[in-house]
């Protein structure tokens, strides 16, 4: 099959025939989902050449395991979690830890300009949108991100940051809080 033919395919029926081992699956699930593992995985280490070998990794073991892995309906969820695991593992192994959330005023500025209800906000809005967000903790940008920019559910968040359904709640909660004490309406994007 070409890339063309799996745009109607959900991730369960994408991630069965990669299970059954369609390479062209395999391939359909990294072109959807590399900017975002990318993206999350450069906001826990600056270390990019890791990140990007972190990746390669988790696609390797997807396809040298396709037979064993289990079923899913969320693939972001299991290649976040994927990526998060091995990307800790390579930085214990290589001892260069730490997160690096930093919410480029870029890349807001782009996730602003494709919603419609944010489209035609000016340059000093996205500005203030950045730097609100660049004031919460790590662990607030990382819900944040896994939330509104992976559009994970509450449970898949939870997993990957090895906490509880109900302190991912509060969590959110807190960071909403703290967002909307810098900037009103800010939630708008989400």
């Amino acid at each position: 099959m070409g890339k063309e033919n799996y745009l109607g395919f959900s991730d369960s029926e994408l991630w069965s025939l990669l299970r059954s081992g369609e390479r062209s699956a395999l391939n359909e699930v990294y072109h959807r989902n590399i900017d975002l593992l990318y993206s999350y995985g450069a906001k826990i280490t600056s270390d990019h050449g890791l990140v990007e070998d972190s990746i390669q990794e988790v696609f390797i073991t997807i396809w040298e395991k396709r037979h064993k892995i289990k079923d899913t309906t969320s693939i972001k969820f299991y290649l976040f979690k994927s990526l998060k695991r091995r990307i800790f593992r390579n930085l214990k192994k290589s001892q260069k830890f730490g997160f690096q959330y930093d919410f480029s005023e870029s890349a807001i500025a782009q996730k602003l300009k494709t919603e419609p209800a944010t489209e035609n906000l000016d340059e000093a809005t996205i500005k203030k949108i950045h730097q609100s967000l660049n004031k919460l903790t790590n662990r607030q940008k990382e819900i944040v991100y896994l939330r509104f920019y992976g559009k994970l559910e509450f449970s898949e968040i939870a997993e990957v940051m090895d906490l509880s359904v109900k302190a991912t709640y509060k969590l959110l909660s807190r960071a909403i809080e703290r967002l909307r004490g810098n900037f009103v309406f800010i939630f708008m994007f989400f």
